[in-house]
């Protein structure tokens, strides 16, 4: 790692990719292939700009698999990705003081099962809660990298 070694510099999240729904119109828990697509040039996009994760977190939906895979693809590098406990959703309704602190308590999860810490962090998950956690992360002004394509 690069001078600033032993702390989170930079945290990026992004969202799983188009969702595909079933002939009714139902959504599923699968990602389309114009998602697939998405999702492995946000990585090159990513790449492209010097901002290459040292880990990848995603939640327990197949959906952000495929998204991370993707993103994988992209990047054209293989930083570990670690998996969330299904049902730790942080919830539209979540306050964003409460977000804030379930999101330094899993940082410090996620953080503890690596051997060293990431300067990169990237978090592939959810359109809401993604939203709750910036708002939380702006009221506090930390600083945070947000990119979006």
């Amino acid at each position: 790692m690069a001078d600033g070694a032993g702390r989170l510099e930079r945290l990026i999240f992004v969202r799983h990719g188009k969702r595909a729904q079933d002939g009714q119109g139902n959504d599923l828990d699968l990602i389309t292939d114009r998602g697939v697509r998405q999702s492995r040039d946000a990585g090159e996009w990513l790449r492209d700009r010097g901002l290459v994760p040292d880990v990848i977190v995603r939640t327990s939906a197949d959906r952000t698999r495929t998204t991370a895979e993707a993103l994988l693809d992209g990047l054209g590098q293989t930083p570990p990705i670690l998996l969330l406990k299904p049902g730790g959703g942080w919830g539209a309704a979540a306050r964003p003081e409460d977000a804030c602190k379930k999101l330094d308590e899993r940082i410090a999860t996620w953080l503890a099962q690596l051997e060293l810490p990431p300067q990169t962090l990237l978090f592939v998950g959810h359109g809401m809660s993604q939203k709750t956690l910036a708002a939380a992360i702006g009221q506090r002004r930390s600083d945070l990298a947000r990119v979006s394509n």
